[in-house]
């Protein structure tokens, strides 16, 4: 099992996929392993003011990561708005399937060896 997570600023046009710099910057994970943990939170106080909105998926590779191919098993997304360098955080939201579809052409564009289900 493992987290992915997309980012974007202010309205959305301009996607990411987050990757903690510590792991293998070509897998599309930001944590990954038995029992995944995820945590983030503001930290960009350098950062123009603006909204910063990450939708979070918990995934898992079903044939046990014989392949490349993972698939969300649930979603949130979460977020700040940064104003004069003072985060205030927005509401979790749930999220369906349909919002792990429309990720899927950021995801395999940034993350070609992998398939997005």
């Amino acid at each position: 099992m493992g987290w992915i997570q997309l980012v974007s600023r202010e309205s959305g046009s301009d996607v990411s996929v987050d990757l903690m710099p510590n792991l293998d910057q070509s897998d599309p994970f930001y944590a990954y392993g038995y029992l995944p943990t995820f945590f983030d939170a503001p930290a960009n106080p350098d950062h123009p003011d603006g909204t910063w909105r990450a939708d979070t998926f918990l995934v898992v590779v079903p044939d046990v990561i014989r392949s490349r191919t993972v698939e969300p098993v649930g979603a949130f997304t979460w977020g700040y708005e940064l104003r004069s360098g003072r985060p205030r955080l927005l509401d979790v939201v749930p999220l369906d399937a349909t919002d792990w579809a429309g990720h899927r052409s950021a995801l395999q564009s940034n993350h070609p060896a992998w398939s997005f289900v």
